[in-house]
């Protein structure tokens, strides 16, 4: 018998389901590879399939293999040949492969290894053609982001049109760049699914032979699956529709790429009659944690109404930082990780590639080991890194043009572009302020400017790191230029702010300017080759919130909680417009940060900054879901707990009266103090 006493009464009824489609809506931590790999087992030993029918298609070839060995490991002995466990993108090229070979068409595929032509090489030309300037990291990845969005949408010309891509000259690129790969027979990951697509809806007898050969088809992680990956899956599992799909709504975080939540939504309407089973116990997190995860993703409208819950009750509050400034948060951070046991698994995540520098930074510091899932360098090429820079090799350097070029508008000293002209002509390796102040034509208040402008450059190139960036700021008057520049570019200022802080953290461990650039180089050039390391043994893993979806940690820390980051930007612009499927994704990527951590969580946000930072939203929800939830005086802290505080030392707990508890320390006596801010910023814990 397949089906063991282990698995519970929700998991042995999505099991039991033999035919017709059926959705299987599974929390995080819910067992879900376990229902998929054993609902397949009890197809052939229960029903007699053969299970060269059955299809099980994932999204990852890590998870595909995985799905493959678990079924080998536990049902291996007992079922051969095995059922086919493949990810979306293979079978579709499988597709293909058969139908160009048959015709005798061959086409060269453009991403990977061996690769004749890069794909991203092609679209950085393509850039350039369109738009004359050379595309950075960032962008580049946005624009092939927003060309996969396309395909799998499979949106035409004109419903292109109703989405903001934020790149410029999108339209030509794409269309410039599809008609590329047609007349030179190329391919991209993208076309796998659309072509496959487009061969099987036109051939009805190639078609009709591949729902012959799968008769059953199991999908894993359904919220990840794109229009075009849906009306692949229907055209193969129609008309019998023997369709099994295992997602979570709440997980569906992959908007960027296609991926549409709106297709589980209405599943009923898809699948007239089809049958929904729920998979709601956790087996990962503590209840400490489930509770106010639970009760936080409700907050979204469009997903549907799930009640999250673990048996592994207790486990330590959520503890929520709030640090006055980066440097604050960096060393609680730094401290925090340092104190915990080296044997359990600690996650920490942030939003995006920007956190990564100063953190790796400290960490180096520290001697404290980890693992980078991925490595961009987007803080390196990020507008006002390469200001900061520019402005420092300037000092160092009085002719150097090109960083002189690069921020000559931003010091308020009313250099014109005509001006700017004439010292490039001139400049052949002589300071830049030389030629400034031999312009002809200057007048005397123009002609004493460029003399303190001069002696302002030397200043700086006097000073430590952290106080040339301040010096920066105010002396050269960069921080009226971002102050004017927030009137007009509030999200790109206000990520501005957010990479200035953590240049200065940077700065704040050099002595000297010289170190400091070579400090940023250092860091810069590690994660240029990180990619190329195989993954240590060490049990720190730094991560972006996507790139630890599925998996799973003793501790997690999420850092640099700040609005504006997430939920960012245009998230929340887009709700205040009335829009919130932005912030909803935003919010379910907060929530898969949440509920990777098994026994701790902290998550960590930096108090508003010039009034343009602010705390992320979700810490109020966060907030807001203790209130709701976590009844401390019967879950975690009663009357006779032995407990220890951070300034005060170990301690009983005499009583608790509403949001106060008293407390008798062995060496500081009896204090009352607020017991809701004592356990969600760390500073009281049991023993």
């Amino acid at each position: 018998m397949v089906i063991n006493k282990q698995l519970t009464q929700q998991q042995k009824e999505a099991i039991r389901h033999n035919e017709g489609p059926a959705l299987v809506l599974a929390v995080p931590g819910a067992g879900k590879t376990t229902v998929l790999i054993t609902r397949a087992a009890y197809l052939i030993q229960e029903y007699g399939i053969d299970p060269r029918k059955i299809l099980s298609l994932t999204f990852s070839k890590a998870a595909a293999r995985d799905m493959k060995k678990r079924f080998q490991d536990q049902f291996g002995e007992l079922i051969n040949p095995q059922p086919h466990f493949s990810t979306i993108h293979s079978f579709a090229y499988q597709v293909l492969k058969r139908e160009l070979h048959s015709k005798g068409i061959k086409y060269d595929f453009i991403e990977g290894k061996n690769a004749p032509i890069n794909k991203m090489v092609m679209l950085k030309q393509l850039y350039y053609k369109f738009n004359k300037n050379v595309v950075k990291e960032e962008a580049l990845e946005e624009l092939s982001n927003a060309i996969s969005f396309v395909k799998n949408r499979m949106l035409n010309r004109k419903e292109m049109q109703q989405y903001d891509f934020d790149i410029k000259n999108f339209e030509e690129i794409y269309f410039q760049y599809e008609d590329w790969k047609k007349k030179n027979k190329y391919i991209d990951f993208d076309d796998m699914l659309t072509l496959a697509y487009e061969i099987l809806n036109k051939d009805k007898e190639l078609c009709d032979r591949y729902r012959k050969v799968y008769s059953y088809i199991q999908v894993d992680e359904g919220q990840d699956t794109s229009p075009i990956q849906f009306a692949l899956i229907r055209l193969i599992s129609s008309p019998q529709k023997n369709i099994f799909i295992v997602a979570d709504d709440d997980q569906s975080i992959y908007g960027f790429r296609g991926a549409d939540p709106k297709e589980l939504i209405e599943f009923k309407k898809a699948y007239p009659g089809g049958k929904v089973f729920y998979m709601e116990e956790n087996f990962r997190s503590r209840d400490s944690i489930v509770s106010i995860a639970g009760k936080f993703i409700k907050g979204n409208q469009n997903r549907y109404d799930k009640n999250l819950y673990t048996q592994k009750q207790g486990g330590k509050p959520i503890i929520i930082k709030k640090a006055q400034n980066y440097y604050e948060q960096l060393d609680y951070l730094i401290e925090d990780v340092k104190s915990k046991e080296n044997k359990n698994t600690i996650a920490i995540l942030f939003r995006n590639h920007l956190s990564i520098a100063p953190l790796i930074d400290s960490l180096f510091r520290e001697n404290i080991p980890f693992n980078l899932r991925e490595g961009k360098r987007y803080f390196f090429h990020h507008w006002i890194t390469k200001d900061i820079t520019n402005f420092i090799n300037l000092s160092l350097d009085h002719s150097d043009i090109k960083s002189f070029e690069g921020v000559f508008y931003k010091m308020n000293q009313y250099i014109s572009r005509k001006i700017m002209d004439i010292v490039k002509k001139t400049n052949r390796n002589r300071s830049v302020f030389d030629a400034l102040q031999n312009i002809e034509g200057l007048q005397s208040f123009q002609r004493t400017r460029m003399y303190e402008l001069e002696e302002k450059f030397f200043t700086l190139s006097t000073l430590t790191p952290i106080k040339a960036l301040e010096y920066i700021q105010d002396a050269l008057e960069y921080g009226v230029y971002l102050n004017e520049r927030s009137k007009t570019s509030p999200s790109m200022v206000a990520t501005g702010d957010f990479v200035l802080a953590r240049l200065k953290s940077i700065a704040n461990n050099t002595s000297t300017l010289i170190e400091f650039l070579y400090r940023l180089e250092e860091l810069e050039k590690w994660l240029e080759n990180c990619s190329q390391n195989k993954e240590t043994t060490f049990n720190i893993t730094l991560s972006t919130l996507h790139g630890v979806k599925g998996l799973e940690f003793d501790r997690v820390y999420m850092i640099d909680l700040v609005q504006s980051q997430i939920p960012n930007f245009i998230s929340v612009k887009q709700s205040k417009q009335g829009n919130i499927q932005l912030l909803e994704e935003e919010r379910r990527l907060f929530y898969v940060g949440m509920t990777r951590a098994k026994e701790e969580l902290t998550l960590l946000t930096i108090s508003p900054v010039n009034n343009r930072q602010e705390y992320s939203q979700f810490i109020d929800e966060v907030q807001g879901c203790y209130k709701d939830v976590y009844n401390k005086k019967e879950q975690y802290l009663k009357p006779e707990d032995e407990v220890i505080h951070k300034k005060f030392g170990k301690g009983k707990i005499l009583w608790l009266k509403g949001k106060t508890i008293a407390i008798d320390f062995e060496n500081r006596g009896i204090k009352k103090l607020a017991a809701d801010f004592c356990v969600q910023s760390g500073l009281l814990e049991k023993i």
